[in-house]
């Protein structure tokens, strides 16, 4: 299964780690280099970007087989 993110934020402290807006319409701290996602609440400890992107455009339905 693919797995597909949007970038919508980042950590205020620390620029390698970017909040991302998943398919499933959860957002996961994105660490960089390692590539590491985690679920998270996005609060104050993060930047969100000010036009992110429209959630239907992010979040995709299940294909059917």
């Amino acid at each position: 299964m693919i797995s597909v993110y949007s970038i919508v934020g980042e950590h205020h402290e620390d620029p390698d780690r970017l909040l991302a807006l998943g398919a499933d319409g959860r957002h996961y701290a994105l660490t960089l280099p390692q590539g590491s996602l985690l679920p998270v609440e996005p609060d104050e400890q993060w930047r969100l970007d000010p036009e992110p992107p429209d959630r239907e455009d992010v979040i995709m339905e299940p294909p059917t087989y």
